[in-house]
C-alpha cells in the first residue's frame, strides 16, 4: 500500500528527499495513533547513500535502516582488510549461487562520525562483475537480528519496486498535470514551438499532487477489493482484478431509494459472490446522491444489445455490409 506522497522537483535524489519522507511517516503514524509514531525503520537503495545523511540516521534513536552501500574504493578497502575467518557459506533463500559468503563488520565513511555497521556478502565467482554487496545497518532498540534476517528484510525492498511499476503501469502514474509553464517564441514558420525557458507555475505542484493522489488512492482501494475477495486474490497484481472484474459491461438504475449497479454475467463472476453480499448487506448510502443506497448485482443473463451480439456488431459496423442489407 501507499501511504504517503510528497511531490518535490525531479532532479532531486532520494538522498535530498528522505529526510522529508522519514518527517512525513511520523506525521502519518502521529495522526494514526501509533504507538511509539516517532520510532520508524527505514529501507532504502543506493540513491540514498549520502555520508551526512547517515551521519543524521544515525544520530536519531528513534530511527533503525537498513541500506545498500556504494562500492567506493575507501569502502571496498576496508571489506577486502575483513579476515577471511569471519566470513562463512552464504545461501539466501532464492539464490542457487554457490559462492557467497557473509560476514559481520563496520565501515567507515568520510563525513559520518559514526561507524557504520555492514552486512558484507562476498561473491567468490570468477570473474564477477559486483564481488560486494554490503548492506549498512542501525538495529532498532533491543533488537539484535542474524545478518541473515537483515539481508532477508532488504530483499524485501523489491516489492515496493513491483508496486511502484503497477502504479506506473495499471494506473498510468507518469500521466500527471505539467509541473511547470513553458514559455515559447514563433520560428521562421510562425509555429510557437521553440521552448526559450520553463518555469515552475503557482499552482503545479498541487495539480501534480491532487491527482497523484486520487491514483494512489485508487492503487489502495484495487488492493482492498483484491484483499476483501480472499487470499488468492490478495497478492494480485492491480490491473488483474481491474480487467476481471471492474471493468465489466453493466448498467446503472434507480429503484426504491437503490442506485442499482447491474453487472452483465461473466464467466468467474462466481468469485465476487460473496462479496456482493457482504455489500449488499451493509446498505451503504451515497451522500452525494441523496442518500441512495448502492446496491451491487449480477445479472441472470446478458441484458440489452449484449444479449444480441449479432445486433450490436451491425451497430458498431453499420456500413460495413453489403448493400441492401442492415
Amino acid at each position: 500500500r501507499f501511504v504517503g506522497l510528497l511531490v518535490r522537483k525531479a532532479r532531486e535524489s532520494l538522498s535530498q528527499v528522505l529526510p522529508d519522507l522519514l518527517a512525513e511517516v511520523r506525521l502519518l503514524r502521529h495522526q494514526a495513533k501509533v504507538q511509539d509514531a516517532d520510532r520508524v525503520r527505514l529501507i532504502f537503495d543506493r540513491g540514498g547513500y549520502k555520508d551526512s545523511l547517515f551521519q543524521e540516521l544515525m544520530a536519531d534513536p528513534e530511527v533503525s535502516f537498513v541500506a545498500m552501500a556504494r562500492a567506493t574504493q575507501l569502502n571496498v578497502r576496508q571489506w577486502e582488510a575483513i579476515p577471511e575467518s569471519r566470513f562463512r557459506p552464504y545461501q539466501p533463500e532464492g539464490d542457487d549461487n554457490p559462492n557467497l559468503k557473509i560476514a559481520c563488520s563496520t565501515t567507515r565513511i568520510t563525513d559520518c562520525q559514526y561507524p557504520l555497521p555492514s552486512v558484507v556478502i562476498r561473491d567468490d565467482t570468477p570473474d564477477t562483475k559486483q564481488r560486494w554487496r554490503v548492506l549498512f545497518f542501525e538495529n532498532a532498540p533491543g533488537h539484535r537480528p542474524r545478518v541473515e534476517t537483515i539481508d532477508a528484510e532488504y530483499r524485501q525492498r523489491q516489492h515496493h519496486e513491483t508496486g511502484f511499476a503497477e502504479y506506473v503501469h495499471a494506473l498510468v502514474g507518469h500521466s500527471l498535470p505539467k509541473a511547470y509553464q513553458m514559455f515559447r517564441v514563433p520560428n521562421e514558420q510562425g509555429q510557437k514551438r521553440k521552448t526559450i525557458a520553463t518555469a515552475e507555475a503557482a499552482h503545479s505542484r498541487q495539480a501534480v499532487h491532487l491527482v497523484a493522489w486520487i491514483k494512489f488512492l485508487t492503487f489502495n482501494l484495487i488492493k482492498d477489493f483484491g484483499a476483501a475477495l480472499g487470499k488468492e486474490y490478495a497478492e494480485l497484481h492491480v490491473a488483474t482484478p481491474v480487467r476481471r472484474y471492474i471493468m465489466r459491461p453493466g448498467r446503472l438504475y434507480l429503484h426504491a431509494g437503490y442506485l442499482i449497479v447491474q453487472l452483465d454475467p461473466f464467466r468467474g463472476d462466481v468469485a465476487l459472490n460473496s462479496f456482493i453480499q457482504r455489500l449488499n448487506e451493509r446498505r451503504l448510502p451515497i451522500p452525494w446522491l441523496g442518500g441512495l443506497v448502492l446496491r451491487v448485482e449480477i445479472a441472470a443473463k446478458p441484458q440489452g444489445l449484449a444479449a444480441a451480439p449479432n445486433i450490436l456488431g451491425q451497430r458498431i459496423l453499420a456500413n460495413s455490409g453489403p448493400p441492401g442489407r442492415l
